[in-house]
């Protein structure tokens, strides 16, 4: 592990050495791994540098899955250090591959604090049989637009500008909640899966950009679920595959859905509380 001073500490464990890295350091390979569970950070600002090495994380089992540029609760930025977290391969043209069901997870252990992520260019994630994506975001964690970032996530994923930089969220509440109120949010991909469509705390539109949200659950698609709250879900089609599949709830005071292009393909279509309005 090199420190942001340059100085030097080895570990036995790739997950030792991850664990023990503080803010603005790196975590450097010296030599290829098998993984029979993955490793995780803590902190905020680490690097994690392959060296011209690969990870083989084929028996990984963990949701986290084989690298997780995660933090802990506690963690907090430090003042002057850059909190992004980044996997690299400083080794041109010699390893850098990363394989397992999910390579990469990115986690802020405080959602009210972003924690940005970045792949770099060296960097090849594998997608083992029975896995999906190449990178799972949760929380507050984004990655910064790219093709080659948009493609990591195959199932899903969320862009939205912010502050003039494209990001890519892991879901629609956490986009729009950076973002902030009127934002547009994208749809980068087909979705099918277990995860609702939460509108958040602030008022925002979700273009489908001609796609397709499958929601596998049994509760309702979508979910209007703070007061004062308008989203707007354009241009694409909400499939639900239970039979208790509901398309919507708008449950709260002064809230509101309002669908434009939007094909609902489920049972029942909207479920609202006597004073919110669902236009259709």
């Amino acid at each position: 592990m090199i420190a942001r001073d340059g100085s030097r500490t080895n570990y036995l464990t790739l997950s030792a050495a991850a664990k023990a890295a503080p803010a603005g350091s790196t975590v450097q390979l010296q030599k290829s791994l098998v993984l029979t569970s993955g490793i995780s950070t803590v902190n905020y600002g680490v690097t994690i540098d392959l060296n011209g090495y690969d990870i083989d994380g084929t028996a990984v089992t963990s949701s986290d899955g084989a690298v997780a540029l995660k933090t802990n609760y506690s963690s907090k930025p430090v003042d002057g250090v850059d909190s992004t977290m980044r996997l690299i391969n400083s080794v041109s043209g010699q390893g850098g591959t990363i394989r397992a069901k999910l390579p990469v997870s990115v986690k802020s252990g405080n959602s009210t604090i972003p924690l940005p992520a970045e792949i770099g260019a060296g960097v090849t994630l594998e997608v083992l049989e029975g896995g999906t994506d190449a990178v799972k975001l949760d929380s507050s964690a984004y990655l910064l637009y790219s093709e080659t970032a948009a493609d990591y996530i195959a199932n899903g994923g969320f862009r939205v500008s912010v502050g003039g930089v494209d990001r890519i969220y892991g879901s629609y509440a956490n986009a729009v909640s950076a973002a902030g109120d009127n934002a547009v949010v994208t749809l980068l991909h087909d979705y099918t899966g277990s995860d609702k469509i939460y509108s958040g705390s602030r008022s925002g539109t979700l273009n489908l950009a001609g796609r397709t949200y499958t929601y596998t659950g049994s509760d309702a698609i979508v979910d209007v679920n703070y007061e004062n709250v308008g989203l707007t879900i354009q241009n694409g089609t909400l499939m639900g595959t239970s039979p208790e599949a509901d398309g919507a709830q708008v449950l709260y005071s002064n809230s509101s859905l309002t669908l434009e292009g939007v094909t609902v393909d489920v049972k029942e279509k909207i479920s609202t509380a006597s004073s919110p309005t669902a236009p259709m």
